[in-house]
């Protein structure tokens, strides 16, 4: 009996030191670390702040109050521009006046009849060969052989205006290309040619009118051989 006891201790002996063992491995196991935690005076690092993307996003329901001015807002343009607004229609004085003939009047043009003038609503811009440019621009460019009751002698003819010319000694000089055509009416040559000399002379700084067709004189271009 009292080896058996000798024999069962040893053994009780080797189980203690196997369980013991077991214990130590797992403390060394690197793959279940024990954590241990030890006070350091280490600084907590702060966060990087992320950056920002190429197109920031609009603040969310924000508002403060700038000192800088409000910037203007630039109308976006549409595809259909607006009209412009109307001005108030010069008064004749102001005017570029263009002219025609009233044949049942009579006057001191053509053959004894009058010119009357319309206003084309636009100011003379108080330079002398910009006017007269633009006034024997809308006189030729109407072709119609009336206007109303007004008879415009030069309706047949395809002229347009390629230099004007203010000389310092008040002489304007107008140079026309294209056709000449008389019209039925043996007057006409005469008509057109006072009819184009009175849009000129509407002027008051012009003193003496020269008017060329393709560098004849309007006298010989237009009249009838």
């Amino acid at each position: 009996m009292q080896n058996r006891h000798i024999i069962v201790i040893p053994l009780l002996l080797c189980l203690l030191l196997l369980l013991t063992a077991c214990d130590s491995l797992d403390a060394i196991n690197p793959f279940n670390p024990t954590p241990t935690f030890t006070a350091t005076n280490t600084q907590i690092p702060t966060a990087t702040p992320i950056p920002p993307t190429e197109t920031p996003l609009p603040p969310t329901a924000t508002f403060t109050q700038s000192a800088s001015p409000t910037p203007e807002v630039t109308p976006t343009p549409s595809n259909t521009p607006l009209p412009p607004i109307p001005s108030a229609t010069p008064e004749a004085k102001d005017a570029i006046l263009v002219y025609y003939f009233n044949l049942k009047d009579s006057g001191r043009f053509g053959c004894g009849e009058a010119l009357y003038w319309l206003n084309t609503g636009v100011r003379k811009s108080g330079s002398i060969e910009q006017d007269i440019q633009y006034a024997m621009y809308r006189q030729l460019a109407y072709r119609g052989k009336e206007l109303g009751v007004l008879y415009n002698p030069g309706y047949a003819s395809t002229l347009s205006v390629s230099s004007v010319e203010f000389l310092p000694d008040g002489t304007a000089v107008v140079n026309l290309s294209g056709t000449y055509v008389p019209g039925d009416d043996p007057c006409d040559g005469a008509r057109f040619r006072d009819q184009l000399k009175q849009v000129v002379r509407q002027f008051p700084l012009v003193s003496k009118v020269r008017i060329l067709i393709n560098g004849v004189n309007i006298g010989d271009a237009t009249s009838r051989k």
